[in-house]
């Protein structure tokens, strides 16, 4: 655990150069197996290969990654997800998932978006992850971050991995603004924040950033202005976003058959009610399901220590119930710390960007003086 606290600005060491070696390796597994020529509709593919990455005292030397191509009405291809799974069993007794001592096999997903109505070959999609070098080396030290903070860590409790659930798959009515906001909840989750700067120090070193080139980098990087959003964002500011989408809540509302209110103020306060319904009730959905192992607790409810668990758990999810508008405003608040949180945090990436040719001449120049002063 000391060995994690330890890494320099949350970047382990190794973590980039085995991303990049995963990187190579995914090239040349799917040119050499490929797909199943022409690709006219959804495919999944599975490559597993023996690998010899190493983060800090992490080993992976086994790898299946599962490669996804969807089509959808989009006009190129993109990339769309990405994703780390690891084995693990529930301990009903801690309410922790305790992650298996498995450690040297890991398992990836990528997806990518095909145009409709197109064929494809695997030549088409290796020229895509060519080109999208840097966005998928990131991605894969994205994912590589994970799996080093669940080796390191060992467990993950019942309650965060409901919450991070809950954040990913809420669809938010389908409103632009809700499912922006849900998009920063996501973000702001453990799971994520901790990965972040490693996606980035990957992206400086794709770069090959410097130090005196890193503010420039850092104020254009994504990430980095996701984190200074959230850090600005304010309970005003998300009202207004929603009252951009009101045609679309209107409209929601008739085809749902509830009552459009007169001001704009009681819709905006109805549709922060169902919302927070709707986001609590998939909690719980996904709680039970997780607390559920067998047949018997699926016909008869929750017993004994899970149902105890499951209603105090209840309790804390839907402690905003008298006033949803609350939930939004706490976690606005929410999203403001961990915001200027890793914008303090990426700053001190600084550290790790390349010395400037110059400055390193400088250095040098000065150490050999003190060097043949001493002699």
């Amino acid at each position: 655990m000391k060995k994690f606290l330890d890494e320099a600005v949350g970047v382990p060491e190794g973590i980039i150069d085995s991303a990049k070696k995963l990187y190579a390796q995914v090239i040349n597994q799917i040119g050499t197996k490929g797909f199943d020529e022409p690709i006219t509709q959804d495919v999944k593919e599975q490559f597993k290969f023996n690998t010899n990455i190493k983060i800090v005292n992490l080993n992976i030397v086994s790898v299946d990654l599962n490669v996804y191509l969807e089509f959808h009405d989009v006009d190129k291809i993109f990339f769309t997800q990405a994703g780390f799974a690891s084995q693990t069993n529930i301990d009903y007794g801690e309410f922790k998932f305790i992650k298996n001592n498995n450690v040297g096999f890991s398992e990836f997903k990528l997806k990518f978006a095909l145009p409709e109505g197109k064929e494809f070959t695997t030549d088409d999609i290796l020229n895509f992850i060519a080109l999208n070098e840097e966005e998928t080396v990131s991605t894969l030290a994205h994912e590589l971050k994970h799996a080093y903070d669940e080796y390191v860590l060992g467990y993950e409790t019942i309650t965060d991995r409901v919450n991070y659930a809950s954040i990913t798959k809420f669809h938010g009515f389908g409103l632009p603004s809700i499912r922006n906001f849900f998009h920063y909840l996501y973000l702001a989750t453990n799971a994520e924040i901790v990965v972040k700067p490693t996606e980035i120090a990957s992206r400086m070193e794709h770069n090959q950033i410097n130090k005196k080139e890193f503010l420039s980098f850092l104020l254009k990087d994504k990430t980095y202005n996701e984190f200074k959003y959230m850090s600005e964002i304010t309970f005003e500011k998300f009202y207004q976003e929603i009252l951009e989408d009101e045609d679309r809540i209107i409209h929601l509302f008739e085809r749902s058959n509830i009552e459009v209110p007169e001001s704009t103020t009681e819709l905006i306060n109805n549709l922060f009610n169902y919302l927070y319904v709707e986001f609590i009730n998939n909690k719980l959905d996904i709680l039970k399901d997780i607390l559920t192992e067998n047949i018997s607790e699926h016909i008869l409810g929750l017993q004994g220590p899970k149902h105890e668990y499951f209603v105090r758990t209840m309790k804390k999810f839907t402690k905003y119930k008298n006033n949803p508008e609350d939930f939004f405003n706490n976690e606005i608040k929410y999203l403001n710390f961990i915001g200027n949180k890793m914008l303090k945090r990426l700053s001190k990436l600084y550290s790790i960007a390349n010395e400037d040719f110059k400055e390193s001449n400088i250095i040098n120049k000065i150490n050999n003086k003190v060097n043949h002063g001493k002699r």
